[in-house]
């Protein structure tokens, strides 16, 4: 499948999504393991919603959100960008996702978030990216601490698995910390994964 590249990086490219990436997108968001990983709400979403949004994205000015394609046979790995840009305050949201598992835990995800990073500071003047992540995501969180994002704070009990809740963790980097993330405990300091969870016994059904 031929994508258009839109940034280029040393073992991926971050490549503007077709319509034919639809049922893969799909695939990913169906995929209950996945839902757990990221966070999300069980909910399926549609081929056809999954279309739209990629067409909406050709619109967008405060959203960009790209695939992850190997180099070498331009696989579809995963998918990332940046939401919910303020332009007067130069700031945005990031998010990031490796759609399936054999290609986790191979450095793609932290190459693709330095990708995302130095066209959001350098491309489009941004000064400070957030990103949010379930707690008990340790290899995300580890990722994202050595691309230099700091703790900004902590949602506790927002996410409910069954009978437990987890915590959401704010993540952010400033521009002028980009490229200082060899040492990422230097200001705000690491992160200590939560991992202990909170009981919901008066309430045993899943709710989202």
């Amino acid at each position: 499948m031929s994508r258009a590249v839109f940034i280029k990086g040393k073992r991926i490219d971050l490549v503007c999504l077709t319509q034919a990436d639809a049922a893969e997108l799909h695939r990913w968001n169906c995929d209950m393991e996945l839902i757990h990983l990221w966070g999300n709400q069980p909910f399926p979403v549609g081929v056809k919603s999954i279309e739209e949004q990629i067409e909406s994205q050709h619109k967008q000015k405060n959203s960009l959100m790209l695939g992850l394609q190997l180099k070498q046979g331009g696989t579809l790995i995963g998918i990332g960008g940046l939401s919910h840009i303020e332009w007067p305050w130069r700031r945005a949201e990031m998010s990031l996702a490796i759609g399936q598992d054999r290609y986790r835990g191979k450095g793609y995800g932290r190459e693709a978030t330095m990708l995302i990073l130095d066209h959001a500071f350098a491309k489009l003047n941004l000064h400070s990216v957030m990103l949010r992540v379930i707690s008990y995501n340790e290899r995300a969180i580890k990722c994202y601490e050595a691309c230099g994002f700091k703790l900004a704070g902590r949602r506790r009990e927002y996410r409910p698995d069954g009978d437990e809740f987890h915590d959401v963790l704010f993540m952010d980097i400033l521009s002028r910390e980009l490229g200082n993330e060899t040492n990422p405990t230097r200001s705000r300091g690491s992160i200590k994964v939560e991992m202990k969870v909170h009981s919901r016994t008066h309430q045993p059904n899943r709710t989202f």
